[in-house]
């Protein structure tokens, strides 16, 4: 189980590796202004995916029939028809983004986004149907390879082409190579069939995950296009530069960790068990939670000069205040997992719209002016009133242990108070240190040194929880 675990964290994070490698390629190869509107195609596309998502592989996974041809097939038309619908919602609206984002030029190349939901239509769900046996190497090789073709072609085209058309060729890119490996390592025939009665139950079990995914894509994106239509895409750039060094290793963790842990706590969800499975969930969770701000408290800065080059320094006044933020929505999100195993596929929803009705806020204020620094403590606060709601609510409605779900709050409050009186200059034993890497400016502050002992001291008194893994949940296993 361990080995798995493992396993799923290097093949994500090799993956988001190669996702950022084709970011970082095409900043430098084009200006920050260009390299703004290629992000945006990954922003509008993502948008307009999420439209008509009804989460169909987590039903294949999660759902008692999940295994049976009739309800694969039946995906495969729900997926089939979703992809069209997205593609005529992009023809649509291609001319009124590139509008919003100031760029007119780049209308026909907005255009060009339609194929791709079509394309991804198609996708074969036997990769996905793998995990329910735990069996994750087919779900990972269509990511992978999916991943390296688009990192190949954004390093051809930007280099020949100079343009944000890169961006275009490399998603193709990417939705082809994934189409290929899903044909390439199913077992089963492609079919597809129209079943009422699975079509609805679709629809009865995504509705909720839909809004959610458009709530999370809203909460990741969302700044971004605020930033970039209403006060420029200059900033956009270096904003998107600076998420993206903080975002890759936390979708790592959070993706790694609903990727394990989903079957598991689904399986243990009517048994005695459930509440051991989900301390061990919560337990690894918080773990890489905090060795993930603690990282990139420390070198988030050095990276973004070293990878992305001077030219984007702009980002580093916001790196810290986006690492406090990607944490709490972390902790966020392995809470969904319990929700979503318990079949309370709305609490994640729910947990998500303080963050959402202050992204509006954020929006009106940025008509009459708000600086980044505001819109990341708003977006703060917006996440952490998140985790008090998905606590509160997995609480009330499950016969877990409030303590242990508190825990993750606890800790993340800790990190916070440390990470924030840092920022403010509050030092109680030492100043911040600093020095270079590479050219890259870090420093070793005492929030720095508090969250290293933090982790070493939760992971000693966590130990017999890492020793008992294997022998707790082999039966987990068909």
């Amino acid at each position: 189980m361990i080995k798995k675990g493992i396993f799923l964290a290097g093949t994500n994070g090799a993956i988001n590796i190669l996702m950022l490698g084709r970011s970082i390629i095409l900043a430098r190869l084009l200006g920050i202004e260009d390299f703004a509107v290629a992000v945006s195609f990954v922003i509008i596309g993502g948008f307009f995916e999420l439209l008509s998502n009804f989460a169909v592989e987590m039903y294949v996974v999660q759902s008692k029939d999940g295994d049976s041809e009739r309800v694969q097939a039946s995906g495969h038309v729900f997926q089939i028809a979703r992809g069209c619908l997205t593609a005529l919602l992009i023809l649509l609206s291609a001319p009124l983004i590139a509008d919003y984002f100031g760029r007119p030029d780049a209308t026909d190349y907005y255009r060009l986004l339609a194929g791709i939901p079509i394309i991804k239509g198609f996708y074969h769900l036997d990769v996905v149907r793998f995990q329910r046996q735990h069996e994750f190497g087919p779900f990972v090789r269509r990511d992978l390879f999916a991943a390296i073709a688009s990192l190949m072609v954004a390093a051809l085209g930007g280099i020949l082409l100079e343009s944000y058309a890169a961006m275009v060729l490399a998603l193709y890119a990417q939705v082809l190579a994934g189409w290929a490996v899903t044909f390439r390592e199913a077992s089963r025939p492609y079919r597809t069939m129209i079943n009422k009665d699975v079509m609805l139950s679709i629809l009865r079990f995504g509705w909720p995950l839909l809004v959610n995914a458009l709530f999370l894509f809203m909460i990741m994106e969302g700044e971004k296009v605020i930033i970039g239509g209403e006060i420029g895409m200059r900033e956009m750039g270096w904003f998107a530069v600076a998420a993206s060094i903080t975002l890759a290793p936390s979708l790592v963790l959070a993706r790694t960790v609903q990727s394990y842990f989903l079957p598991i706590v689904s399986r243990f969800k009517d048994t005695d068990s459930f509440d051991d499975a989900v301390n061990v969930m919560q337990f690894v969770s918080i773990f890489t939670n905090i060795f993930y701000v603690f990282s990139m408290f420390v070198f988030g800065s050095a990276l973004v000069v070293i990878v992305y080059g001077a030219e984007y320094i702009e980002a580093l006044q916001v790196v810290s205040l986006m690492v406090l933020v990607q944490g709490v929505r972390i902790a966020k999100s392995n809470l969904s997992i319990i929700a979503v195993a318990i079949g309370r596929t709305r609490y994640p929803m729910y947990a998500n719209i303080p963050r959402i009705i202050l992204l509006l806020y954020v929006w009106w204020q940025a008509t009459y002016g708000i600086s980044i620094q505001d819109i990341l403590y708003v977006a703060l606060a917006g996440e952490v009133l998140g985790v008090v709601i998905s606590t509160t609510l997995i609480y009330t409605h499950s016969e877990l242990s409030f303590l242990r779900l508190a825990a993750k709050f606890i800790v993340l409050a800790a990190i916070l108070l440390m990470v924030i009186a840092d920022m403010q200059g509050w030092s109680l034993v030492f100043a911040p240190i600093p020095f270079e890497i590479l050219g890259g400016p870090m420093a070793l502050s005492e929030s720095a040194v508090m969250m290293a002992l933090l982790s070493f001291g939760y992971c000693l008194a966590g130990w017999s929880n890492i020793k008992d893994l294997r022998s707790r949940f082999n039966m987990a296993r068909p």
